[in-house]
């Protein structure tokens, strides 16, 4: 009878071990799932800040080139200023020189 319970004993010994190795491998395949998963993580994560990178450099030029645009429209309102005065100057030259023309014509 105590055979019987030794080999009882040492069955369930090697079923214990067995499903202690079970386990084990078990655990080594979610491991290594993971750090696939992990890795495909970082792939994704590398190609987001890549991304973000060249979108923050697309702002970054874009407002470069707004700037621009501001300064030449800066610009432009002053050369538009400028016409006008010039314009305004010229016709005050024509109107004097029309009054001169007209004061020639009466002698």
């Amino acid at each position: 009878m105590t055979e019987t319970l030794d080999f009882d004993k040492k069955a369930n010994d090697i079923s214990s071990f067995d499903i202690l190795e079970e386990k084990i491998n078990q655990t080594i395949q979610l491991i290594n799932k993971l750090r696939a998963e992990n890795d495909e993580l970082k792939k994704y994560n590398l190609e987001l800040i890549n991304r973000v990178q060249e979108k923050e450099r697309s702002i970054a030029q874009l407002n470069e080139d707004f700037q621009k645009l501001k300064e030449q429209k800066g610009n432009s309102e002053i050369y538009k200023h400028k016409e006008q005065k010039i314009q305004k100057k010229v016709e005050e030259i024509i109107a004097k020189l029309e009054k001169l023309h007209n004061l020639d014509d009466r002698f």
